[in-house]
């Protein structure tokens, strides 16, 4: 009866947002995709995002609400903070949803989109063009983790695979099938990446700066225990709007 209810909404939502509430040969196509099991955010071809429009003709992971959550409370936290950053890295960027976000409500910082997956590269420059991000204020980096990285950051923002693979068959089918595995799932009990951008972020933070890290509820002990490892100088985990813990601010 669940599964029913949301089809009904994802196909009212189809037919409002791509065709204008006209029901077309296309839409008819559509609704079949649906019905099928994939993604209304695919089918429709975008999400919204904090005022962003995300382009998913690609193929990233689709942004989730969780992630909208925390971006959303770090960046009015930032701004609460009075001073406006300069310098803004958003990596494992996929969509480039993050990055998009910090760059319209930050207009006088720059901002680096970092992702490993070229495919997601290009994604990433069609989101910043179709959201009108100057030019000179954005770079694209192909990069696993901070591989191509050289500089330093008043604030990273880090939604890595996170997902052990033991879960996989606790996620629902749509998100298996269609979305990309590599934007999901991690070794090493989800903690591969985790690891990696807590180790690795502090040398690419300028004094102040902050990560802020988005993780697997079950993950919080490991995470907070390697964020002290790391001589982070504040760790804050937080949770998400479902009372979940969901991310972590961690000061250098």
């Amino acid at each position: 009866m669940e599964n029913a209810v949301r089809l009904k909404r994802e196909i009212a939502w189809l037919i409002d947002e791509k065709y204008g509430g006209v029901i077309t040969p296309e839409a008819d196509k559509d609704i079949k995709c649906l019905k099928a099991g994939e993604p209304v955010a695919y089918v429709i071809g975008f999400v919204d995002f904090l005022g962003c429009r995300i382009d998913l003709s690609r193929r990233p992971l689709i942004p989730r609400p969780e992630t909208e959550y925390w971006v959303q409370v770090a960046i009015q936290e930032i701004k609460d903070g009075g001073h406006a950053p300069s310098s803004l890295l958003d990596i494992f960027s996929g969509s480039g949803c993050i990055g998009l976000a910090a760059a319209r409500h930050f207009p006088g910082a720059s901002v680096d989109f970092a992702e490993k997956n070229p495919d997601f590269t290009l994604q990433i420059q069609t989101n910043v063009e179709k959201n009108a991000i100057a030019t000179g204020r954005y770079t694209v980096i192909q990069s696993d983790v901070f591989q191509n990285i050289s500089r330093a950051y008043d604030a990273i923002f880090a939604n890595p695979p996170y997902i052990k693979e033991s879960r996989r068959a606790d996620i629902e089918k749509s998100v298996v099938d269609n979305e990309p595995h590599g934007a999901l799932f991690a070794p090493d009990d989800g903690l591969y990446y985790i690891k990696k951008v807590i180790r690795e972020s502090p040398p690419h933070l300028n004094n102040g700066g902050a990560l802020y890290l988005e993780f697997d509820s079950p993950q919080s002990a490991d995470l907070q225990a390697l964020a002290a490892e790391s001589h982070f100088s504040d760790i804050d985990m937080r949770r998400d709007q479902y009372g979940e813990w969901r991310w972590a601010r961690l000061m250098k």
